[in-house]
């Protein structure tokens, strides 16, 4: 089955190296809208993904959520087959992205939600320098299932055992979305759809959310840039929140993330940590990738 990843970038050339050698060979086809970027990130995407298209997008000065979706709405409507929205801090993750997508393709469901998996660094050295030619998951590879601490995570008595852990405004990633109808009937942000008959729970394939890692200081310049470039009808209505945040609250973000799901309270009270390289699941799809 055909399947393409459509993304939206401005100034991204810090992940996208990374971003594009991870999806390029899972994907047939790839289609990248850029507001005018300013960097490298063109140059970038037409060097390693030569075939992929990219796009201006209608009213590529207007960095609302809602022409967002607009532009994506567009795009899906056009796109055959399989078709799926990650922004470039976002990394499917599996083991065999096309026999699931054949396999899958034999049900009677229209699309699946990649499970999210929120990662972290347990290295506080902001000058740390990355490279480029090895998978940001080998160099970065600790996490935290999202569902595990979500404020939506109850017991059947209505205890929520996370409710302390992390607060309201932490930005959610939700299930990203793989389908293969004209559009994903997304709310704005994609963090949701209204897509019948979608396979969540029981998917097991995964979405790795680098929002704040890498902890470092190239990574926090990539996300504090956003800042200027939310309309205020978005910072009205709470949209895109974190990308306002300064320097300092994304470092403290990175910081509090790592030490809540990875730190001495996490691992001997209640053990949110993983490790790509060696949870029982992820484990099997890191060695199938990198080993």
């Amino acid at each position: 089955m055909y399947k393409t990843i459509i993304s939206n970038v401005w100034n991204e050339e810090y992940l996208l190296p990374w971003w594009l050698n991870h999806h390029k060979d899972l994907f047939d086809h790839g289609i990248i809208m850029d507001y005018q970027s300013t960097d490298s990130s063109v140059e970038i995407i037409k060097d390693i993904c030569p075939t992929w298209e990219v796009v201006t997008p209608t009213n590529p000065h207007d960095f609302s959520v809602m022409n967002n979706e607009e532009n994506f709405k567009h795009i899906e409507e056009r796109v055959d087959g399989y078709k799926c929205i990650l922004n470039t801090t976002e990394f499917l993750f599996h083991e065999d992205f096309h026999q699931y997508v054949e396999d899958f393709d034999k049900t009677d469901y229209n699309g699946f939600g990649l499970i999210p998996i929120s990662m972290v660094d347990p290295s506080d050295n902001y000058d740390e320098e990355l490279d480029h030619n090895i998978p940001l998951p080998v160099q970065k590879h600790h996490g935290f299932y999202e569902d595990d601490l979500s404020t939506s995570a109850v017991y059947e008595d209505g205890n929520n055992p996370n409710q302390n852990l992390l607060p309201d405004s932490y930005p959610w990633r939700g299930r990203r979305l793989v389908h293969k109808s004209s559009y994903g009937q997304y709310e704005p942000g994609r963090h949701h759809n209204h897509l019948n008959n979608v396979l969540n729970d029981e998917s097991d394939i995964y979405m790795l959310w680098y929002g704040f890692s890498p902890r470092t200081n190239k990574m926090v310049q990539r996300k504090s840039q956003i800042r200027d470039r939310v309309p205020f009808d978005d910072q009205k209505e709470m949209r895109s929140f974190h990308h306002l945040w300064s320097s300092d609250a994304i470092k403290g973000w990175m910081d509090f993330l790592y030490d809540t799901s990875q730190g001495s309270y996490s691992i001997e009270k209640n053990k949110h940590n993983i490790n790509l390289k060696e949870d029982i699941r992820l484990g099997k799809i890191y060695e199938k990738l990198y080993v």
